[in-house]
């Protein structure tokens, strides 16, 4: 025999009526879970029942519009369907495993709601422009196969922060309609300390109002939030999040192995690796792009335009490889290697021996 408090009954029971989703299925998984201590069958047949998104949800056949802004009519949001990625994305080994457990996890939702648990629904990717946290949005609503709806908090500021209120919470309401992975782009835009005398009342209420949408995201969809600058983040943003994922600048290692990754042959992406060592992901891809295509274009060598490349972006930045450097420019400007050997008062074995380690001789 199933013996269910009154008032727990009467809550759910209230709470459907009113069409309050998050609150129902709050009540619903509580119920589940004292359940299964009684009667693990009928637990298990319910938590199967409101993975349904018809019942999570209440979805209509009439799906809401894209909100758009009042005044400018411009969407809010740019929707993607992603299938699949082009190439796999590089990782250190702790957003790699940190990524994958959250993947995991969406992935079996049926055991941890009998379990009277829940799945992570929010994610705060955190580092400087470039290194992959718009591409881990991506990935996960490739290997979920979720859509992906992206919001840049910097482009609703307004000066009438009312107006901005009232546009993040049409974006945060269409997104609860149906599961998706949304992204928070330029979070800290919003989400900033409610201690800065510099912003006014209305913006700290705004963070309050965030933050609560936050609180209140449904278990059917996943909330990531992205920012270049954590440190400007109000401290009770850090809370709402399940999972922080802290991205840096890639490694000598990385940047190797994606160079690889990308046809660069093994002693000069070796060599280039520690170069490029601190530049983000997305100036390398930039650079093999641009080599890529010169290779097409003007009929280049394509490591040696990269070559070329890596030296004009970050070359500066590396006087104890000076040598090495000036001894590449040379000898991609056509020198001999009698010419470079000269030029930079080395030996001529010695030339060779550095051209040879970086792979063009």
């Amino acid at each position: 025999m199933v013996n269910l408090k009154e008032e727990q009954l009467f809550k759910l029971v209230e709470q459907g009526v009113k069409g309050n989703a998050n609150a129902f299925m709050l009540l619903c998984r509580r119920m589940i879970s004292d359940l299964k201590k009684n009667d693990e069958v009928l637990a298990s047949k319910l938590a199967q029942l409101i993975m349904d998104t018809n019942v999570i949800r209440g979805a209509s056949n009439s799906p809401k519009p894209v909100p758009v802004d009042g005044d400018s009519r411009r969407s809010l949001l740019q929707e993607a369907s992603i299938s699949g990625l082009t190439e796999e994305p590089i990782w250190n080994e702790d957003i790699a495993k940190k990524l994958n457990a959250i993947v995991k996890e969406r992935e079996n939702v049926e055991p941890l709601l009998k379990a009277g648990l829940e799945p992570v629904k929010t994610v705060l990717l955190s580092g400087p422009p470039g290194v992959g946290k718009t591409m881990s949005a991506h990935w996960l609503a490739s290997k979920l196969n979720l859509p992906l709806l992206t919001l840049d908090l910097s482009t609703v500021m307004s000066s009438l922060l009312g107006k901005t209120g009232n546009n993040i919470k049409s974006v945060m309401d269409y997104a609860k309609e149906s599961p998706c992975i949304l992204l928070l782009d330029e979070f800290d835009a919003v989400a900033k300390r409610r201690d800065d005398d510099r912003d006014v009342g209305e913006l700290k209420r705004l963070v309050t109002v965030l933050l609560q949408t936050i609180d209140e995201w449904p278990t059917t969809s996943l909330l990531v939030a992205a920012t270049n600058h954590p440190d400007i983040l109000d401290p009770a943003v850090w809370r709402r999040f399940e999972h922080v994922l802290n991205f840096g600048n890639p490694s000598a290692p990385l940047i190797e192995k994606y160079l690889k990754s990308q046809g660069v042959s093994l002693p000069l992406s070796e060599r280039l690796s520690l170069l490029l060592e601190g530049v983000s992901f997305a100036i390398i891809s930039r650079l093999i792009n641009f080599s890529k295509k010169n290779e097409v274009l003007s009929n280049a060598s394509f490591e040696g335009s990269l070559i070329e490349s890596a030296i004009t972006e970050c070359g500066h930045n590396k006087d104890g490889k000076y040598n090495e450097l000036l001894i590449l420019q040379f000898y991609l400007e056509g020198n001999s290697n009698r010419k470079i050997a000269e030029s930079v008062g080395l030996s001529h074995p010695t030339v060779s021996k550095i051209l040879k380690e970086w792979g063009v001789k």
